[in-house]
């Protein structure tokens, strides 16, 4: 009962953190929207990007004109773009996902139909029922629900935010454009820099939940689905740990690695004892000098499976 409310407790922290964030209102013109952020203490591209199911290398970066290996600053401002990977008009997501509303404020008396023309042309039908609306005509600064931000359940704590009515499937929206035009953004004057959250587990982590032994974990099967037919990669090499909430009820474990795209599921197996577990890649390796020589970072859970607690391990990967 501890552990599971220390866990509450840590999911509800982030949660709390991005609260300023929350409501989530839409920026920008077809086919450029974006939402705003505002960099917190310890957050950073990583962070981020798994906070809005978005890649920190392919979307993130590019479209604020960043380079990542500049990092961010604490109270810098970024936009997130709103893409296929993260951006729901018509009430498509997978299993894994949740979907948290964005909003758009009018300005002046609308039709659905005029919202809808200037966010991909989603149906005044759909506005109606994510925003209970019975009429046609919407007033001046009225609040109106435009879409949903997918985020993933174990990796985004906004995906404990309230949720609205789940959207109803409309296929006559044209899905946003993955390659984005790069607007300019505001420049912070702050320059304390923030604190990324991949951090090296130098104290002891938590013993698995109640005991548990997941064979690997969840990602088990996926990988031997995956290998069929295939050539494997291997890598051998010494493994980092971080510190991670998901894992512990249900074996999924994640991991960063500069090999495997992300989504991989790849194999680790610890060179001392012999043990193996399943990860999904979520990211490469951030480049920081604490991740030198490392050829895969993995969450904690995962490194509990294998016998490891703290610090750094030999491993041998394949996918």
């Amino acid at each position: 009962m501890v552990l599971r409310n220390a866990l509450l407790f840590l999911l509800a922290t982030p949660l709390m953190l991005f609260s300023q964030q929350l409501p989530l209102n839409i920026q920008g013109q077809s086919p450029s929207f974006y939402l705003n952020h505002t960099v917190g203490a310890k957050e950073n591209y990583y962070s981020i990007g798994r906070l809005y199911n978005v890649s920190p290398s392919i979307n993130i970066a590019p479209f604020n004109n960043l380079k990542m290996e500049d990092g961010l600053k604490i109270g810098q401002y970024i936009m997130i773009p709103l893409v296929a990977t993260n951006f729901s008009q018509d009430g498509k997501k997978v299993s894994d996902e949740v979907l948290v509303p964005i909003y758009y404020q009018t300005n002046t008396k609308y039709s659905l139909n005029q919202v809808g023309s200037l966010f991909n042309k989603v149906s005044a039908s759909s506005l109606k029922k994510w925003n209970n609306l019975s009429k046609d005509q919407v007033s001046s600064n009225a609040k109106l629900i435009i879409g949903y931000l997918k985020v993933k359940k174990e990796l985004s704590a906004l995906a404990a935010a309230p949720s609205a009515k789940q959207p109803v499937e409309d296929k006559s929206i044209t899905a946003p454009e993955k390659n984005i035009p790069k607007p300019e953004i505001k420049n912070s004057p702050i320059i304390k820099k923030a604190e990324p959250d991949v951090e090296v587990a130098d104290k002891k982590m938590p013993e698995l939940q109640n005991g548990k032994n997941f064979s690997g974990g969840y990602f088990r099967a996926l990988y031997e689905k995956q290998k069929n037919n295939k050539t494997e990669d291997e890598q051998i090499g010494t493994a980092g740990i971080f510190k991670s909430t998901s894992g512990w009820e249900d074996g999924k474990y994640y991991c960063l690695n500069n090999k495997a795209t992300a989504g991989t599921i790849v194999k680790i197996t610890n060179n001392a004892n012999q043990k193996s577990i399943y990860a999904k890649v979520l990211d490469v390796i951030p480049d920081m000098k604490q991740n030198d020589g490392q050829v895969i970072r993995l969450s904690n859970a995962g490194a509990a499976e294998l016998g490891i607690n703290s610090g750094t391990f030999e491993c041998t990967v394949k996918f």
